[in-house]
């Protein structure tokens, strides 16, 4: 492989985090036209002769996209465009990896998705591909190129130490969680409380039990990958309330907020959200909602 004589970030238009990174690095920012036929297949070009691409190394952020299968579909035409064009590489920017949370087979007859994504990947030519906070660290090594792993627990833990908060206590919200609450906490110094919970469905918490009841009277930082439905740090938040936590703050690095997780997030017991913009949220947020930026973490792996 040739060495690239240039960097080019290439996104779809309005991402504002492969803005952000080309701004950071001084890269030329190359913006994908993309649409959408009458009968839903999706057209991409890249709007440049081929010279602009040719021997650079691309850098292409996944699509701005809230559905996971939009997303998949994009990146396998995009890395296709690009690969046409031959650069000397290509590496994807995949802040968060879709279906990372399928990661096991339960009961006979199931998908490993993540797997399976991860092979629908190894179709797109790609170098490298550059994430953050996997859910499953096992994950990366299903991929057929090298993947990078960043982590934001150390903007998180930042951000979370210019609250001012008295006396805090990280909690994990469950067993899942414990490698990630305890390097937050070292990195903050701080005491950690585990949690295991029992689900009534995949979808809700049927309650979250404290192993010991240290909370009391004290600030909580409730710390995980991604907030999803918001159910798992909300009955976590409603049962520390209940043993006497003051005020509680939730952390994770992405935020993915389905169906009505902002309202039910807003109406629950928890005082501050902290995300970062790894995925973007175009509508206003209520004001207990944070973000911290991940854009120099990516621009220092480039």
């Amino acid at each position: 492989m040739s060495r690239p004589s240039k960097n080019i970030i290439i996104s779809v238009r309005n991402n504002k985090l492969a803005t952000a990174v080309a701004k950071h690095c001084k890269y030329t920012l190359l913006t994908v036209e993309d649409k959408r036929f009458a009968n839903n297949e999706d057209y991409i070009k890249i709007p440049c002769d081929g010279s602009t691409v040719r021997e650079a190394k691309a850098i292409l952020f996944l699509p701005d996209e809230t559905n996971p299968n939009d997303i998949l579909v994009k990146t396998v035409l995009f890395s296709d465009a690009i690969w046409r064009m031959r650069p000397a590489s290509i590496v994807l920017v995949m802040p968060i990896v879709p279906y990372s949370r399928q990661d096991c087979v339960i009961t006979s007859g199931e998908c490993l998705s993540s797997h399976a994504i991860a092979r629908v990947l190894s179709v797109c030519n790609l170098d490298e591909i550059i994430t953050i906070d996997m859910h499953s660290a096992q994950l990366a090594m299903a991929f057929d190129c090298p993947v990078t792993e960043l982590s934001a627990i150390c903007l998180l833990a930042s951000a979370v130490n210019k609250l001012g908060l008295i006396d805090p206590v990280v909690v994990s919200p469950d067993i899942g969680g414990t490698k990630r609450a305890s390097k937050f906490a070292a990195i903050l110094g701080l005491d950690i409380l585990f949690t295991h919970k029992t689900r009534t469905t995949t979808a809700n918490i049927d309650k979250v039990v404290l192993d010991h009841e240290i909370i009391n009277n004290k600030d909580a930082i409730i710390i995980d990958d991604m907030i999803d439905s918001g159910n798992t740090i909300i009955v976590t938040a409603k049962q520390l309330r209940r043993i006497g936590a003051r005020k509680i703050v939730a952390c994770a690095t992405h935020g993915v907020f389905s169906t009505n997780a902002i309202k039910m997030l807003n109406l629950s017991d928890i005082d501050t959200i902290i995300t970062t913009d790894s995925i973007s949220f175009a509508k206003p947020r209520p004001k207990k909602f944070r973000t911290v930026s991940v854009a120099q973490l990516i621009a220092s792996a480039l």
